[in-house]
């Protein structure tokens, strides 16, 4: 079977944005509302949602409204401005709400085509405040949802297909190939894998400026790490030895998998937190979710997400808690995963270490 690289893995997922918010985006909801709750109290001029996804946790809303520069960093090509465009027309009864016509700042940041009648006079603007869109507004229905046919994309948000572990899980996922292709059986495939996990590569940065954000965004971004590319390896490895073949010794095989997949987490979590910390404003926030409890079933008593506790240790080295701002998000919350089963998420809001930085 030939080789599965690591682009046709990140393929995006051949599913319309509305099916699936249906199938995730409740599960995200409690994420959403901290978010924006914390948008409305520090207004951030500048904003990065890290591993940005389907948006299903970003309030993008609540960040129009406050005219923020907006980045997403996102691996998966195309899915965030997929998302993006879903989210940007509202259509309730007969009424077509526009995003991007309702920001407190120039709408043309987010659509060079937005115009209005007089659009420098005092009327205009409070007219335009109170409109659910602008002049040039042309509703047309496509499979994604209401759009606008004039829409022209403005300077922001801008889409960034990015790792956002500095290269760490690219670097790794990238030497994929080529480690299967020089084992002869899969104990040796794990013992290169393992030497090369420990191996981060060159740092790849964001194309974002040193301490230039206000706000980062960093929602179940860290939990994914304990998954990819530790998959994309396994699932590999099934490809070159066969999956029964891998399955059948696994018990011996085991000790390595786990030293990979630890190896693979903390990693990628250093990464994470080291490209956070470079970008983040002295005065600025990171929110910050992890699975810290999961349950298989809502039978079954939670037990703890292992992982959880070896992020806290490296967010602790770099970051203080901040306890102030919005206390309510301390609460854990009570989410309905995806995968099946449940979980409770924790929730902070962070800040830098001087002696960090």
């Amino acid at each position: 079977m030939p080789a599965l690289d690591w682009d046709s893995y990140l393929k995006p997922p051949p599913m319309p944005v509305a099916t699936q918010r249906e199938k995730s985006a409740g599960a995200f909801a409690a994420q959403k509302e901290n978010i924006g709750k914390v948008c409305s109290i520090l207004h951030p001029g500048t904003i990065v949602c890290m591993g940005a996804g389907f948006l299903n946790d970003i309030p993008v809303d609540d960040f129009i409204a406050i005219n923020a520069d907006i980045y997403f960093a996102e691996w998966i090509d195309g899915i965030t401005r997929r998302a993006f465009h879903y989210d940007l027309v509202k259509q309730i009864a007969d009424r077509f709400i526009c995003l991007a016509c309702k920001c407190s700042g120039d709408p043309k940041k987010y659509c060079e085509n937005y115009f209005v009648e007089n659009r420098n006079s005092d009327a205009a603007l409070s007219a335009r405040r109170n409109n659910d869109h602008c002049d040039n507004f042309l509703p047309v229905e496509n499979n994604a949802g209401p759009c606008c046919a004039n829409y022209a994309a403005g300077e922001f948000p801008c889409f960034l297909q990015a790792d956002v572990t500095q290269g760490v899980a690219q670097h790794f996922a990238l030497q994929v190939p080529d480690i299967l292709r020089r084992a002869d059986k899969p104990r040796q495939a794990f013992g290169y894998a393992i030497h090369a996990s420990s191996q981060p590569g060159t740092r790849a940065l964001l194309p974002l400026s040193d301490h230039s954000i206000d706000f980062i965004t960093s929602s179940m971004v860290a939990s994914q790490f304990d998954f990819e590319p530790y998959t994309y390896f396994i699932r590999s490895l099934f490809r070159r030895f066969g999956q029964e073949a891998v399955e059948q010794n696994f018990g011996t095989l085991n000790p390595l998998a786990e030293a990979l997949r630890d190896n693979l987490f903390l990693t990628q979590m250093e990464g994470h937190c080291q490209e956070m910390l470079r970008l983040l404003k002295p005065d600025g926030r990171i929110y910050f979710s992890i699975e810290m409890l999961h349950a298989g079933n809502s039978s079954d008593p939670y037990f703890l997400a292992e992982v959880s506790c070896k992020a806290m240790g490296i967010i602790g080295r770099y970051f203080y808690f901040d306890l102030q701002t919005l206390p309510e998000i301390l609460t854990p919350t009570h989410t309905a995963m995806v995968a099946g089963g449940k979980s409770v998420i924790q929730s902070w809001l962070l800040l830098s270490k001087p002696s960090s930085q």
